[in-house]
């Protein structure tokens, strides 16, 4: 037995704290062309595709999903803002949606003046459970939003199934799983859009930033109009018979839309085209050590690892576990500590339930208080959200570069010597 560092013991390794974005002279390069054509942002009067940059990392997206349409956005919150208006939500139109997740996936649909319907997940991927979203579908939703978590796929069959049985949109949000794979279909092109994020912690950068992706011509033409002040004056009228994109007039919806200044800039962009153009060797990384950490952790009594039966390819935004104190007894911030002595670096819960913010419960929020009087917020029915987040999720950030496999094997032997010396722990 070895003692723990946590009482004084020599641990696994230093702890140490890697930066994320991983850049070089090609970003530089691509922000650099910016410059030399002296173009920093391609939207003006009567061109509304953007500049150079946008429209090749568009194309660049669009290469490497099979969608045929790609709509880059200044923000990825932004681009769920435009996606959602896209589909048409009006006032009082239900969205179900996963609690467990960023606060903006919600709030966007609260900004379209739609209801947020928070469903229950699947302990093992975080992502929607589709039992209970069937159980809160209802005549007044219009689409069930469906964030694939920690990189892992969600279940989207009986999801899909719910959908067209309903009449019902599926978003996609990909933001912690660029190019995961669902059964054999790439994840944000099984549903009706879905899109990627490019803030610093994601698997690539532009800064800030996101991509939508979309089979759907009129839902891109519906985010390609909110992206962009909704202008549809003359300049519009003219541009209509000469452009593949009729977005001034091609939409959902059964009212006029309002657009927003949602543009990503040509460095954003073009930091973002380089950044993409790495994203496939630093997905093979990850998923090689993704691989490796599932091989070498699994059967450790008290510890579960989150592993979906159906067919997946993870992108592996972090990697979770699910730590079973009431077996071990050791609380899990205990646990933790032991684990971060050790050098790791490992946190608990990931966020709490959307529906315990106060604008679903004490401050309402404008749609909360005057049309979803009928939704219960106070006891919304997520039982596995709420043991995932007080009990039982633990997780590590460090699977990405600069990291290497022998971190992995560092965190694999930190696991081992923790779980081993519990009594210490008691």
């Amino acid at each position: 037995m070895k003692k723990l560092a946590i009482n004084g013991g020599t641990p696994v390794r230093e702890n140490v704290a890697h930066p994320w974005p991983n850049t070089g002279y090609e970003e530089l390069e691509e922000i650099t062309s910016c410059f030399t054509r002296q173009t920093f942002s391609g939207f003006i009067a009567g061109t509304y595709e953007g500049g150079p940059a946008v429209q090749q990392f568009e194309k660049l997206v669009k290469e490497s999903t099979g969608s045929p349409h790609a709509v880059a956005f200044d923000t990825w919150s932004n681009g769920i803002v435009a996606g959602l208006l896209a589909l048409g939500l009006e006032a009082g139109d239900e969205v179900i949606i996963t609690p467990y997740t960023m606060t903006s996936c919600a709030t966007s649909i609260l900004s379209c003046g739609a209801i947020p319907v928070f469903a229950d997940v699947c302990e093992d991927s975080g992502g929607l459970d589709p039992v209970d979203v069937a159980r809160k579908i209802t005549p007044r939703t219009k689409a069930i939003f469906v964030v694939h978590l920690f990189g892992i796929p969600a279940d989207m069959d009986p999801i899909m199934k719910l959908a067209a049985e309903h009449n019902l949109f599926v978003f996609e949000d990909c933001a912690q799983s660029p190019l995961a794979f669902y059964k054999g279909q790439m994840c944000g092109t099984i549903g009706d859009l879905g899109g990627f994020s490019f803030t610093q912690s994601k698997h690539i950068t532009s800064g800030e930033g996101g991509v939508a992706i979309t089979n759907d011509v009129k839902i891109n033409n519906g985010m390609r109009y909110v992206r962009n002040h909704g202008e549809i004056g003359s300049t519009a009228q003219k541009y209509r018979q000469t452009s593949d994109y009729d977005y001034c007039f091609d939409v959902y919806g059964t009212s006029g839309l309002i657009g927003y200044n949602f543009r990503m800039t040509e460095t954003a962009a073009a930091f973002g085209v380089a950044q993409w153009r790495k994203l496939g060797p630093i997905l093979d990384l990850k998923r090689d050590m993704g691989t490796f950490l599932r091989r070498n952790l699994q059967g450790i009594p008290g510890l579960e690892l989150m592993i979906p039966s159906y067919e997946h390819t993870p992108s592996w935004y972090n990697f979770p576990l699910r730590y079973k104190s009431d077996l071990t007894g050791v609380s899990r911030s205990r646990f933790v500590a032991a684990l971060n002595a050790e050098g790791l670096g490992f946190g608990t819960a990931y966020v709490p339930p959307l529906y315990e913010q106060e604008i679903y419960r004490t401050k309402k929020h404008w749609v909360i208080r005057d049309y979803a009087s009928h939704v219960d917020y106070e006891n919304p029915g997520c039982p596995v959200v709420e043991r995932l987040f007080h009990k039982e999720l633990v997780s590590t950030l460090d699977i990405r570069a600069p990291y290497t496999m022998g971190d992995m094997q560092n965190i694999v032997n930190g696991v081992h010597k923790v779980m081993e010396n519990l009594d210490e722990l008691r």
